[in-house]
């Protein structure tokens, strides 16, 4: 199972940073770095189909819950080093940092729609997640 989110990690990095490099992303990051980002990557797969479904049965209590967890996975908020952000940030391309920024702003708008019980907006925000 660690392999697989290894792989799904490491495609959505060379698919996010906008390239197929020649050495892949994942190669340059630390063990730390490759840690924190599989249990995001986790915790962000484990919430998506759960999500989806209270998004299509009108669960907005589950639907708010879920997108808060996933907004709140950001790596760049987690407790990084100085030096775990730099070699971060070296790592990955702007345009990464960016869509995960993004990706993370619509889990965020999500979880408003939730609240307000928006089902429609809910289904926009999620579409753009998956988008970006």
């Amino acid at each position: 199972m660690r392999k697989v989110i290894i792989h799904v990690v490491l495609l959505i990095l060379t698919a996010r940073s906008g390239a197929l490099a020649a050495e892949p992303v994942w190669s340059k990051l630390s063990e730390r770095l490759k840690g924190l980002l599989s249990s995001e990557m986790q915790q962000i797969a484990d919430s998506m189909g759960p999500l989806t479904t209270a998004i299509a049965t009108g669960d907005h209590e589950t639907a708010q819950h879920l997108s808060i967890a996933i907004r709140d996975s950001f790596i760049l908020k987690k407790s990084l080093t100085p030096q775990d952000k730099q070699d971060l940030l070296q790592a990955v391309s702007a345009e990464f940092v960016a869509l995960d920024k993004e990706f993370h702003r619509f889990a965020n708008k999500l979880a408003g729609a939730a609240e307000k019980k928006d089902s429609e907006l809910q289904e926009v925000y999620l579409s753009k997640m998956v988008s970006s």
